[in-house]
């Protein structure tokens, strides 16, 4: 069976139109090859369009305040380059869509972890905190012997809280060795001055051994 396409005229099979349950033969109007056609010469007009028209504020259409373009997300389906709704109202919506749908939610986030690499989520994490890549951990790891730089405490990311941490220096951001998460929220809390820490063993020394 064939049938002609209502953009090009050409007499084609039926196999060359998408499926469209509203048509009697169900079949779509317009032959799959016109669609992507129409499809590219859209998007070529969307991209004039929006290179044309560059607007630096609009108005949210969920709660119709008019922000800064840049408070909304960008989206290529939309003439102005940016989605209808602003960040803070979308941003609401999805944790109201959460809210409301926790179970679905939940499965979804379970089922996304358990493909996750846990080494390969690590070394991304580290990379955007501190610029460490996953294999100069690995090298820093070996060269510490698998253990903490301070305590000696045995890397193990088995266990919770079991693996080792970039320690970095939070004035200039460099990264020195890698310590257990006791030793590095210590040198945390102490916020790196030395006089801190000698304080805190001259405490201890003091009261070592008291009643």
């Amino acid at each position: 069976m064939s049938k002609i396409c209502n953009k090009c005229n050409v007499d084609k099979n039926l196999e060359d139109f998408n499926k469209d349950p509203r048509n009697s033969d169900g079949r779509s109007g317009i032959c799959r090859a016109c669609k992507i056609e129409s499809g590219r010469a859209r998007r070529e007009q969307l991209a004039k369009t929006t290179q044309r028209s560059a607007p630096t504020a609009k108005a949210c259409s969920e709660c119709t305040t008019t922000k800064p373009i840049d408070e909304f997300y960008k989206d290529k389906v939309c003439v102005d380059g940016h989605s209808s709704i602003c960040k803070e109202c979308k941003t609401k919506k999805v944790y109201a869509w959460r809210e409301a749908n926790k179970d679905r939610y939940n499965a979804s986030q379970r089922a996304f972890q358990a493909k996750v690499d846990p080494e390969k989520k690590y070394g991304a994490e580290i990379k955007r905190r501190y610029g460490c890549t996953l294999e100069q951990y690995n090298e820093m790891l070996v060269a510490q012997g698998g253990r903490c730089a301070v305590s000696g405490t045995l890397h193990n990311p088995a266990e919770k809280k079991g693996r080792l941490y970039v320690d970095h220096d939070h004035k200039t951001g460099k990264v020195r060795q890698l310590l257990c998460g006791a030793c590095n929220s210590l040198l945390g809390y102490a916020e790196d001055k030395i006089e801190t820490l000698e304080a805190a063993i001259a405490y201890l020394k003091k009261h070592n051994g008291a009643a």
